[in-house]
Formats: C-alpha cells, sequence, structure tokens
C-alpha cells in the first residue's frame, strides 16, 4: 500500500473519531457557542438560550387499535408545578384553565364538557439558529355529534398548521374519528424571549378557550357580540406567537382583528396606552406594514368590493360595539372604531369611537388609506402617518 493511501485512511479515521466523539462544548442546539457567536449576533445567541428547556419535556406512550392495526402516539405530560394564568368562571357545564409550565416551556390549555375534551399544548424548544414550536391536539369526543366536533377540529388545526408553514403529523388517523392525536411543527427566529411568548400564548389560549365555550355546534356569537361560525379560522403570528380571528368573506381570507405586532418606533398605541393595542390593535407607519408570512396588505379594489357586497350600507362592515352608531358586523370583520393619527397633526390622535383608517395599496407610489365609516373617501397620506393594518391571506 502506498504512503498516500495509508495517509489517507488515517485521516478518514481520525475524521471520524471527531464526528462520533463528544464536545462537552455543545449546546442543545447541536451548535458549539463559538459557532453561535460566529454565525448569529450576540442578542439573537442569548434570546434563542431560553428556548431551551431548563427541564426535559417528558411524554406517555398511548396505544390504540384501529382495523387491527395497533397506532401508538407520545402524549405531552409536564412534570414541573404550572402556573395557572386562567381559570374558566361560571360556565355550567364546562371546565377550563390554561397553565404556563416555565421551566419547561410550555403552555396548555385544557377543556371538558360532556361532548369534548379538549387539550392544547405548546411547548418551545430550540434547534440550530432557529426556534422550534412544536403544537399539539389531544382531544376525546363523545355523544352523537362526536364525528363531527372531531373533523372539525382536526380541519381546524391541519389548516392553521399549514398556513403557518408548519410540518403536521397526524399520530392516529380519521377513519374512526373520535380521538385526535395531532403535531404540528414550525420553525422561525424568535423576536422574543421565551417568556414573553409563552406569557403571549397564554393570552391567546385563554381567547381562544371562550370562544370555544361561547360557540355551539352551528356558530353562534361571541362574547362582543359578533357573528362567528364553522368558517372562522385563526392565523398564528409566528413573530411573536398572537393569534387573530380570520374570515372568509367573498373571495378572500380575512384577518377578523387588526394586527398587533410591536414594530418597535414605526408603529404606537392610541393615546400611547398598551391596552388600546390589545382591544383596537397597532397603529402603523407605512414603511412598518409587515404582515405576517403568507398574508399581504389588502387592495384598495379589495376595499371596496367589501363595500359592494355590504351594497354600500357601511353599517354591515361596522361592529356592533363601540361606535357612536354601532353597526350589525354581518360579515364577522369586527372594524372597530379605533381612530388613527396623523404626523401633520403633530402626532395628535382622534377618532376614537368615531372612525377606523386603515392602509391600502399605493397608487402610483403614493400610499393610501381608507376610513370604513367611509370607504369612498379616500386618504392620501404621509409615509410617517400612523392608521390600522388589516392582512389577507395570499
Amino acid at each position: 500500500m502506498r504512503v498516500f493511501d495509508k495517509f489517507a485512511i488515517f485521516l478518514c479515521g481520525v475524521l471520524f473519531f471527531l464526528a462520533c466523539s463528544d464536545d462537552p462544548k455543545k449546546v442543545a442546539s447541536g451548535y458549539t457557542e463559538e459557532q453561535n457567536a460566529n454565525e448569529l449576533d450576540s442578542a439573537l445567541v442569548e434570546r434563542l438560550k431560553t428556548w431551551e428547556p431548563e427541564v426535559a419535556v417528558d411524554s406517555t406512550k398511548r396505544s390504540v387499535k384501529v382495523d387491527s392495526k395497533t397506532i401508538s402516539w407520545y402524549e405531552i405530560d409536564f412534570t414541573t408545578d404550572a402556573e395557572t394564568f386562567y381559570e374558566c368562571g361560571d360556565t355550567g357545564s364546562v371546565v377550563c384553565s390554561v397553565n404556563i409550565y416555565d421551566q419547561e416551556n410550555g403552555v396548555r390549555l385544557n377543556m371538558a364538557w360532556p361532548s369534548m375534551t379538549y387539550v392544547y399544548t405548546e411547548v418551545l424548544m430550540r434547534d440550530s439558529a432557529k426556534a422550534v414550536v412544536v403544537d399539539r391536539l389531544d382531544n376525546t369526543y363523545a355523544g352523537d355529534d362526536a364525528s363531527v366536533l372531531c373533523h372539525r377540529d382536526s380541519v381546524e388545526f391541519v389548516d392553521e398548521c399549514e398556513d403557518d408553514d408548519g410540518a403536521i403529523e397526524d399520530m392516529l388517523g380519521l377513519a374512526t374519528c373520535s380521538e385526535l392525536h395531532l403535531s404540528c411543527t414550525r420553525k422561525f427566529t424568535p423576536n422574543v424571549k421565551a417568556g414573553l411568548f409563552l406569557k403571549n400564548t397564554a393570552a391567546e389560549l385563554q381567547k381562544r378557550g371562550e370562544d370555544k365555550v361561547s360557540l355551539d355546534l352551528d356558530g353562534g356569537e361571541d362574547d362582543s357580540g359578533n357573528k362567528t361560525g364553522e368558517g372562522d379560522t385563526i392565523l398564528t403570528d409566528s413573530r411573536d406567537g398572537k393569534t387573530y380571528k380570520t374570515v372568509v368573506v367573498g373571495d378572500l381570507n380575512w384577518m377578523a382583528e387588526n394586527l398587533n405586532y410591536d414594530a418597535g418606533g414605526a408603529s404606537a398605541c392610541y393615546d400611547d396606552d398598551e391596552s388600546n393595542c390589545e382591544k383596537y390593535g397597532r397603529l402603523y407607519t407605512w414603511d412598518s406594514l409587515i404582515c405576517p408570512t403568507g398574508w399581504r396588505l389588502p387592495s384598495l379594489e379589495e376595499y371596496r368590493a367589501l363595500e359592494d357586497l355590504a351594497e354600500e350600507d357601511i353599517s354591515r362592515l361596522k361592529s356592533t360595539s363601540d361606535w357612536e352608531n354601532p353597526g350589525t358586523d354581518e360579515f364577522g370583520l369586527n372594524f372597530l372604531p379605533g381612530g388613527m393619527c396623523r404626523s401633520q397633526d403633530d402626532s395628535t390622535y382622534y377618532g376614537m369611537g368615531q372612525s377606523v383608517c386603515l392602509w391600502t395599496g399605493d397608487y402610483m407610489g403614493m400610499p393610501l388609506a381608507v376610513n370604513i365609516d367611509n370607504l369612498g373617501d379616500l386618504w392620501a397620506e404621509s409615509k410617517a402617518s400612523l392608521h390600522y393594518v388589516r392582512c389577507v391571506q395570499d
């Protein structure tokens, strides 16, 4: 054997040994701290570290026989004490709670009533330079409506996962739909630390629980009196974990709430009051307009199409509350009168209870906004003006 061949074999052996040996500097993501420092800015590295659970997430193997086949899945078990974020009030036969497991980076919504046990779990992890969110739905159903409820929740979960570019896994199948064990895995670069993401998730799961309590199988009204139904879905913004109701109107899937993503100094809350952002959404400058992935700003023509659907009766688009002259919200879009702010007016806020202005597409480079109280009234705006944002699905 030639010397070169011997050296090549020796080199391969060394490389194989190095590849298989344990590097004590490896972190949970599989990257060394040196690699992280070289490939990512330090602030992002520190944020990503918070997505590594302090305590490992446990799971319990479950099995069931379906058509002579044994199908298994793993349900998430939290072994640390939970912080109770929310518990249902007096809702009769429904029991629900939202719990946060800080050490395991998890949030769980538990609901139970005679026809269904609903268990939604969200766990945060880290994978190299990405944050990983694993959503789990582990539901059981009973009674005459079991199959209908099961299929409805399955479709809703799968649609939400795919809309958010997640990888869906069906761990039980729907051949006999009385149980759901679905998993959705999403990866993205986080803009917030895990603690804040957990709190936002818990708040949104509280809202989801309240909505489920208030809806019957055929659709009904939410707590504000706005119409909802089987066609409503949920959009999750992977940047901060916030969720938004969506509704199909005409040929488009619309956000049924104003965007509330914190874009820093290029966005604001009405009167600089954070509680107004929670209710009405956030006001944005033109340059800060950022819809979630897979969503975009509506065009002027698409806003005009809403007016056509309402047969030019704008009250049919306005929410049933908060306006000086409330509407009927017949399409479930829930346009609230959050007012506006114009930079040319010395950044003063005005119009709360009377109007709401939203950004739309530009015309020949000129930013345009629409006033829902009068869709025929176009606003040619400075890019520094602050208005609300609705997004439609691409």
